[in-house]
C-alpha cells in the first residue's frame, strides 16, 4: 500500500488486538509454521496501561509499518479491539478466565489512554481530554469527520428494544449534534465520515 503513495490513510479501527495474546509459533494454511517475535505485553490479553502500550509498541517492531507511518499521513479511529473484543460499558468479563481484571471500565481507561498516546491526533481540551470524535479539515476539498461508536453506546444486547432509550444509545446526543452541525457547516467539496461499524438509516 505504501508503494501506491497514498495522500491519506484512514484507519477505521482495530489498531491493535489487545484481546489476543501471541503464540511463539502458529501453523497456518498449507502447514507452514509462522514464528512470532514475542514481547512481555503480548503474552496475555492487555489489562494494564503498560500492556496496552506494549501492544502499540509491539506493532512498531515491524519495519514496513514504520516506513508506512513515516511516509503517509494518517487519521486513526478506534473500534473494539483497542480495549477488548466487542466491548461495551456492560460487558461481563467474569466468564473470561484469561482476564484477571474483571472491570471493563478499567480496561477502557487503560485502552483509551494508550490509544491517545500512540494515535497521530491532537488531544482535546482538558474537559474532554479523552474525546475520540473530531473533524479534520484536509484543505478546501475535504473534511474528515471521525466518529466514536464505542464510548457512548448502551450495553451490548440482542437489540430488540421497542423504543429508543439509553439501552439503544450508540453515538450519544452530543456527538450526533456535533456531526450534524459539522456536516451542515462544512464547505469542503468532499466529506468523509469515518466509522468503525456500518451505519444505516431507519
Amino acid at each position: 500500500m505504501r508503494q501506491a503513495e497514498p495522500d491519506l490513510f484512514i484507519h477505521a479501527g482495530d489498531t491493535i488486538y489487545a484481546t489476543t495474546p501471541l503464540q511463539a509459533e502458529k501453523t497456518v494454511e498449507g502447514g507452514q509454521v509462522w514464528r512470532n517475535t514475542l514481547a512481555p505485553a503480548r503474552t496475555r490479553p492487555a489489562q494494564t496501561l503498560e500492556e496496552f502500550r506494549g501492544c502499540y509498541s509491539y506493532n512498531l517492531l515491524d519495519e514496513p509499518l514504520r516506513r508506512f507511518n513515516a511516509e503517509v499521513a494518517q487519521v486513526w479511529n478506534w473500534s473494539d479491539h483497542e480495549v477488548t473484543n466487542n466491548w461495551s460499558p456492560t460487558k461481563d468479563l467474569g466468564p473470561w478466565s484469561d482476564y484477571t481484571e474483571k472491570q471493563v471500565g478499567i480496561l477502557q481507561a487503560c485502552g483509551t489512554r494508550a490509544f491517545l498516546e500512540y494515535a497521530p491526533m491532537r488531544w482535546h481540551a482538558q474537559d474532554e481530554a479523552e474525546r475520540i470524535y473530531r473533524r479534520i479539515p484536509y484543505g478546501p476539498l475535504l473534511d474528515v469527520f471521525v466518529t466514536d461508536m464505542r464510548s457512548y453506546r448502551g450495553g451490548n444486547s440482542s437489540n430488540l428494544q421497542a423504543r429508543e432509550s439509553t439501552d439503544t444509545a450508540y453515538f450519544g446526543n452530543a456527538q450526533v449534534d456535533w456531526l450534524l452541525r459539522g456536516l451542515k457547516a462544512s464547505r469542503a467539496l468532499w466529506k468523509i465520515v469515518s466509522l468503525d461499524m456500518p451505519l444505516g438509516v431507519m
